[in-house]
C-alpha cells in the first residue's frame, strides 16, 4: 500500500500553474478514493479470513464429526421406521390373503355373508363360521375358540400380549385334543355333555 499512502505534494513549477493545480486536485481526490477503497477491501478481507479461521477451528475440534454422527443416527432411525412399516404392511397383506383363502374348520366352506362371517381364534388361528360355531355377534376385541377358552390359553395369550406390548405375535401351544366322533386331532372343537360312558 506504499504507493497510495504516500501523500501527494506540490512539486510542480513552471508556466502551467492553473493546469497543475487542477491536476493536483484531481490526483488528491483519486488518492482519497483509493485509500477508501483499500480500507473497505481490508475490512472485507479480515471478515473473510476470520470466517475461514472459524471454519478451520470448528473442523479441527470435531464439530463436523458430531454433526455427521447426528445425521447418521437420524438416517438409521428413519430406515428402522421404514423397515417396520414395510414389515407391518407385508404382515397385513399376508393376513388379508389368509382371510380370503380361509375355509370354516367345521363345514369346510369358505363362503361368507354379512350375517355369517369367518372368525379366527387369536390363539390357535382356527377359522370358523359364526353359525357353525354358535357365535351370535363378532367380538369387538380378541376372540378365542372353545378349546383355547377351556384350557385357559386365552388368559395366557392376553397376559403375554400385555407383557410384550405391540411386539411380535405370541405363540402358544395348546394341549392335544382328540375328537370323540372323528379321528381329528386339531381344528375347531366343542365340549359336549356325554350321557353314555365312552371307552
Amino acid at each position: 500500500y506504499t504507493s497510495s499512502e504516500a501523500p501527494v505534494t506540490d512539486s510542480f513549477s513552471g508556466d502551467g500553474g492553473i493546469s497543475n493545480d487542477i491536476f493536483l486536485s484531481e490526483l488528491r481526490e483519486k488518492q482519497k478514493q483509493l485509500l477508501s477503497l483499500e480500507s473497505s477491501i481490508e475490512t472485507s478481507s479480515r471478515t473473510i479470513l476470520s470466517k475461514a479461521h472459524q471454519e478451520q477451528t470448528a473442523f479441527a475440534t470435531g464439530d463436523h464429526l458430531l454433526r455427521a454422527e447426528h445425521d447418521r443416527n437420524k438416517l438409521a432411525e428413519y430406515n428402522a421406521v421404514q423397515t417396520r412399516l414395510r414389515e407391518a404392511e407385508l404382515a397385513w397383506q399376508a393376513q388379508l390373503d389368509q382371510d380370503m383363502d380361509a375355509v370354516c374348520d367345521v363345514c369346510g366352506d369358505g363362503e361368507v355373508t354379512p350375517e355369517n362371517q369367518i372368525i379366527f381364534c387369536d390363539a390357535c388361528n382356527v377359522a370358523v363360521h359364526q353359525r357353525c360355531y354358535g357365535i351370535d355377534a363378532i367380538p369387538s376385541g380378541a376372540y378365542f375358540c372353545h378349546t383355547c377358552t377351556h384350557f385357559e390359553i386365552d388368559k395366557e395369550v392376553s397376559a403375554a400380549r400385555r407383557r410384550a406390548g405391540s411386539g411380535p405375535a405370541v405363540k402358544i401351544t395348546r394341549p392335544s385334543v382328540v375328537c370323540e366322533l372323528c379321528p381329528r386331532r386339531q381344528g375347531a372343537f366343542v365340549e359336549v355333555q356325554c350321557t353314555v360312558a365312552t371307552k
